[in-house]
């Protein structure tokens, strides 16, 4: 969905109105289903690294508020190596990759990688939140 669009114009008012016609204590579901519907426009593979994401950083944190100073700490580490380290993937695997094919003189091999809008953003805002 383009955001300069009748669709997305009509998105948002029903998305707007749903989120004041809800209950107050239910809002933050109402946006959170509204913004997984709007990332279901992009595709299902989108879709499910979004969800998949908010799954494990809402688990990590859960599970850092369980956890001793020690291992609080490990755990944010490999929360960031997994996190940071799956949008460098995404972001410059085919970079590298035409890199090496260049220098190794070979095919051009490269990965049809579509990483969702706005990866690096929800990728810092998870990071912040476990963190938190």
């Amino acid at each position: 969905m383009q955001y300069i669009s009748y669709d997305f114009l009509y998105f948002t008012a029903a998305s707007v109105l749903l989120y004041y016609i809800t209950p107050k204590k239910f809002r933050k579901y109402e946006l959170l289903l509204a913004n997984i519907v709007f990332y279901l426009f992009s595709g299902l593979p989108n879709t499910a690294y979004l969800v998949g994401f908010t799954a494990i950083t809402y688990g990590a944190a859960l599970l850092s508020d369980k956890c001793g100073k020690n291992a609080k700490k490990a755990l944010f580490a490999l929360y960031i190596l997994l996190s940071a380290g799956s949008l460098v993937f995404v972001k410059f695997a085919n970079y590298a990759l035409s890199g090496f094919s260049k220098l190794t003189g070979s095919s051009l091999i490269t990965l049809d990688l579509i990483y969702p809008l706005g990866i690096a953003f929800f990728t810092l805002q998870g990071i912040s939140y476990v963190a938190d």
